[in-house]
C-alpha cells in the first residue's frame, strides 16, 4: 500500500495565518501522494528485490522509533526537493541527477562534487563554442566540436567526456583533461570517469532497478510540499 503523507499541528491563539498554511501544505501532500502512487506501480514490478528491504524496515522501525523514521521521510523529501532545484539550474533532468546521486556515492566522491564539475564543464563548453575559456584549447586538441556538445544534456556531456578520459592511455593525460575541462575537481573525478559511460550507464542503471530514479512530476511534487512545509513553519 502506498505511504500517504498527512500534516498536523496544534494551534492556539490567532490561528488565521496557521489555518491557512496547513491548507495549503495539505494540497501539496496530496499532490506528493499522487506522485507517491505511481511509484509504488514500480515497486510492484520489483517486488521480490524490494521485499527484502521492506522486511528489514519493518524490523528497524521498533528500533529507531517513529519520530525517526518521520525524520527519514523529511530528509527524502528535502532531498528530492534539492534535485529538482538543482535541475533548473544546471539543465539535467531530475532522473539523470537521482541516478547520478547513486554514481557518486559507488565512487567515492560527493555528489556536489560531481554536480558542480557536471555545471563547470556546462560552462566551458558554451565558452569554448565562443572561442574562449580554460577548455577551449582542449576542445581543439581533442578535435572535438564544442557547439555540437553544446546540444547536449549536462549528463551527456559528462558521459561523452568520460569516454575521451576512459579512451586515454597516459594518466598524467586524463588528469590533464580533466583538469581543462572540469577544474581542480576534475581530478577527484577520474575514478568516476575511467571505465567510461558504459560503466557509469551500468550505475545508472542499477540506481533505476533499486527505485531510487526520481521523475520530475515527483520531484516537482516534493519541492511543492517543502515549500508548504516552510510556510507551516513560519506561520
Amino acid at each position: 500500500m502506498a505511504r500517504q503523507y498527512k500534516a498536523g499541528l496544534l494551534i492556539t491563539g490567532d490561528a488565521k495565518g496557521a489555518v491557512q498554511a496547513t491548507k495549503l501544505t495539505q494540497d501539496q501532500l496530496k499532490k506528493l501522494n499522487t506522485t507517491h502512487k505511481l511509484g509504488a506501480k514500480y515497486a510492484k514490478q520489483h517486488a521480490s528485490a524490494i521485499g527484502g528491504l521492506t522486511s528489514m524496515m519493518k524490523g528497524l522501525l521498533p528500533v529507531i522509533g517513529v519520530a525517526a523514521f518521520g525524520s527519514m521521510i523529511k530528509g527524502s523529501i528535502d532531498a528530492a526537493d534539492k534535485i529538482q532545484k538543482l535541475s533548473i539550474r544546471i539543465g539535467a533532468s531530475t532522473e539523470a541527477l537521482s541516478q547520478y546521486q547513486h554514481v557518486a556515492d559507488l565512487s567515492g566522491v560527493s555528489f556536489q562534487t560531481l554536480t558542480s564539475s557536471m555545471e563547470r564543464l556546462g560552462k566551458r563548453t558554451a565558452l569554448a563554442a565562443q572561442e574562449m575559456g580554460p577548455a577551449n584549447k582542449a576542445f581543439k586538441q581533442l578535435n572535438i566540436d564544442a557547439k555540437e556538445w553544446m546540444k547536449l544534456r549536462p549528463e551527456e556531456q559528462f558521459e561523452r567526456l568520460a569516454d575521451v578520459i576512459a579512451n586515454t592511455s597516459s594518466s598524467s593525460e586524463k588528469l590533464a583533461i580533466a583538469s581543462q575541462f572540469l577544474g581542480d575537481e576534475g581530478r577527484s573525478l577520474i575514478q568516476v570517469m575511467d571505465g567510461g559511460s558504459k560503466s557509469i550507464r551500468e550505475m545508472r542503471e542499477e540506481a533505476d532497478q533499486l527505485g531510487l530514479t526520481l521523475s520530475r512530476d515527483q520531484a516537482d511534487a516534493a519541492a511543492a510540499a517543502n515549500d508548504a512545509m516552510t510556510r507551516l513553519g513560519a506561520a
